[in-house]
């Protein structure tokens, strides 16, 4: 049985929800998750490959939408919703019911004779605006049965064992508390004319003129495209908030990483007297740290702790 994960839905009872799951799922458990419509090559038996994937699977993720038992056709033994789960039952491989908009858990009167184990099996609730925090959930109940996306060699075992720092393919993912020295927040200046800082409008990047002394006067606040190159190349957009915030997006190679340790959302930290930016993922101990170290036009360039270089442009509106 490898580590995989199975994910049973019907089209018209979704609506569009299958995609944006498997779509968070595939981040984090990256080639763990089989859905027929992207795990299927042209030509091949789909019968005979769905039977395969849900009894190779190590959990079976079952979408079940307020139309899910409509129609009947769960009781037809050939349909194909009735054939994934029945399989993931017999062979005795965890299913996990996941609810969509407010869709309840059939009971075990309301599912056909092969079928009634569903209705003992607990559910995981995904709601619309609750979407992020409900995702957080059943990731957390797919970790048991799949590996986490990390990008951990042995040799960065060993230097973690040894200078307890973590690089995450060479990234500056470090355990912030061991590398830098403590960070104290600096308070944002007052916000200018504009949107007010209730609103959904982040501050531009503000960067201002050089000192005398050869320093520059800096505030991170804003929404930045982030970049480095050579064999830890990657990008993403970062927005830095007023309420010392962030969120991170758009990631591409080194960063995808990054994301995966320390979480999309956090906190961050700038201190002037050393020009160290740190950002600190949610309910994690890593975070990616640097230093800032020149005025780049409307940007600025950085260093992190491992020697990599990054560049921070405004991002494109």
């Amino acid at each position: 049985m490898s580590q995989r994960a199975f994910l049973s839905y019907r089209r018209d009872d979704t609506s569009g929800y299958a995609g944006r799951i498997y779509d968070r799922l595939q981040q984090r458990f990256p080639n763990q998750i089989f859905m027929d419509v992207s795990g299927i090559d042209a030509g091949v038996d789909f019968v005979d490959s769905i039977e395969r994937e849900v009894r190779s699977s190590s959990v079976l993720v079952a979408l079940i939408g307020k139309h899910w038992l409509d129609a009947g056709r769960l009781g037809d033994s050939e349909d194909f919703v009735n054939r994934e789960i029945a399989l993931a039952l017999e062979s005795k491989i965890p299913i996990i019911p996941v609810l969509l908009r407010g869709a309840r858990m059939p009971s075990a009167a309301e599912l056909p004779e092969n079928l009634k184990p569903l209705s003992r099996r607990n559910a995981v609730e995904i709601g619309e605006a609750t979407f992020d925090r409900d995702m957080a959930a059943l990731i957390s109940a797919l970790q048991p049965r799949l590996r986490l996306k990390t990008a951990v060699s042995w040799r960065w075992i060993a230097a973690l064992c040894a200078f307890i720092l973590i690089a995450i393919a060479g990234s500056s993912a470090v355990i912030l508390k061991n590398v830098w020295p403590p960070a104290t927040p600096t308070p944002s200046p007052s916000p200018g004319p504009g949107p007010s800082p209730a609103t959904d409008v982040s501050p531009a990047p503000n960067i201002s003129t050089p000192s005398s002394s050869g320093a520059f006067v800096f505030e991170p606040i804003g929404k930045w495209s982030v970049s480095t190159g050579g064999a830890t190349a990657g990008s993403m957009l970062l927005d830095l908030k007023q309420d010392q915030s962030y969120e991170i997006s758009n990631t591409n190679g080194t960063f995808q990483q990054l994301a995966a340790v320390i979480g999309s959302r956090g906190t961050w930290t700038f201190n002037r007297s050393d020009m160290s930016l740190t950002i600190l993922g949610t309910g994690s101990r890593y975070g990616f740290g640097m230093r800032i170290t020149q005025k780049l036009n409307n940007g600025f360039s950085a260093v992190g702790v491992d020697g990599v270089p990054y560049t921070f442009a405004p991002a494109p509106p």
